[in-house]
């Protein structure tokens, strides 16, 4: 028997060891030689805290108390010195043994998984550094150029009202629509920087029913000249904790969106359901529209100024702005579409 438990120690491929009180290891297997680069002799004969790195020491002596007062440890980190002076990192789980006072004790090399998460945490300082070097670039530049833009809009009225001749009529009316345009993109590009830049937004019980109720209300003339439908099943998930203000941006984007990009001849249905997905609210907005190529727009949907389709209304922000407004509470929006055969978009909340 005393063979087979030998053999057992010796195939882990993690550290196995038993220590004694005295914080000396008693018995090791091989795996220890092999991580570490020390013979048996040199781990066995001193302390094993002189393996230890300065910085873990005093949080490694306070686990070993625990242990001698037989509480065991789980899932403990330090780093071990190898050979060659570098170090490893071992996640530890370990036991008394109340008849002798002794430690068994298991330890796993997680030097790789520290590196990937270490390098993943720099990463993503280094994104969020950017991301904010951008949003103040935006921000910048949006309010830079709004006084320039106002008083183009400015001339262009004033000229307006200053009876042009015919020949000049044409271009003062490129100008103000070109103004115009311009001054709502910078208008949106604040407004996104906005989104972006809030860390606490406030969160409070929304019932989706008035959410859609609320919709309805603004774009009531928009569904009476449409003859649009809208069909809503909120029964698997009647409220969500969110944003109020931001819900009922989302809600009139996809729907006034989904009335916008009707089939000519079809009256528009929007139908709207929500679920709940595990830890996640879903709801998805489904419509009979037009459809997108998702093969050739599927890149741009969400993109600033993108639009997919000929219509006097479309401006390119309402997409854009309703993804950064749920990314910035933390969801995602997903769509599918083909053309002629509707669209659905999907929000995990």
């Amino acid at each position: 028997m005393e063979e087979q438990y030998q053999a057992l120690f010796e195939m882990s491929q993690d550290l196995l060891c038993i220590a004694n009180v005295d914080g000396y290891l008693k018995k090791i297997n091989t795996q220890w030689s092999k991580k570490l680069g020390y013979t048996v002799e040199t781990l066995t004969s001193q302390p094993f805290s002189n393996f230890v790195h300065q910085d873990d020491l005093h949080k490694t002596a306070d686990e070993v108390t625990k242990l001698k007062e037989g509480k065991p440890s789980i899932l403990f980190e330090n780093r071990y010195r190898k050979a060659d002076g570098s170090y490893i990192w071992l996640e530890w789980s370990a036991t008394p043994f109340q008849e002798t006072g002794d430690l068994f004790a298991i330890a796993r090399d997680i030097t790789e998984f520290k590196e990937d998460k270490n390098e993943l945490e720099t990463l993503v300082r280094e994104l969020s550094k950017r991301n904010r070097q951008l949003e103040d670039f935006a921000y910048i530049i949006s309010h830079n150029l709004r006084s320039p833009v106002s008083n183009i809009m400015m001339l262009s009225d004033f000229l307006k009202q200053n009876n042009p001749a015919p020949s000049q009529i044409e271009y003062i009316d490129l100008l103000e629509n070109s103004s115009l345009t311009l001054n709502e993109t910078l208008r949106q590009l604040v407004r996104t920087v906005q989104i972006n830049r809030k860390v606490n937004i406030k969160k409070q019980h929304v019932d989706l029913s008035q959410t859609l109720e609320s919709t309805k209300r603004h774009l009531n003339q928009m569904i009476t000249d449409n003859n649009a439908r809208i069909v809503a099943d909120f029964t698997g998930v009647p409220s969500i904790k969110y944003s109020r203000t931001y819900l009922e941006n989302i809600f009139y984007n996809l729907v006034s969106n989904a009335i916008r990009y009707r089939k000519p001849e079809v009256d528009p249905v929007i139908t709207i359901v929500s679920e709940r997905m595990g830890a996640k609210t879903k709801l998805h907005f489904t419509d009979n529209g037009l459809g997108i190529d998702l093969e050739r727009y599927g890149h741009k949907i969400f993109g600033l100024k993108n639009t997919f389709h000929d219509h006097p209304d479309s401006k390119g922000f309402g997409l854009f702005i309703t993804k950064s407004q749920i990314n910035a509470l933390g969801g995602a929006i997903t769509v599918e579409s083909k053309e002629l055969k509707g669209t659905t978009f999907t929000i995990a909340i």
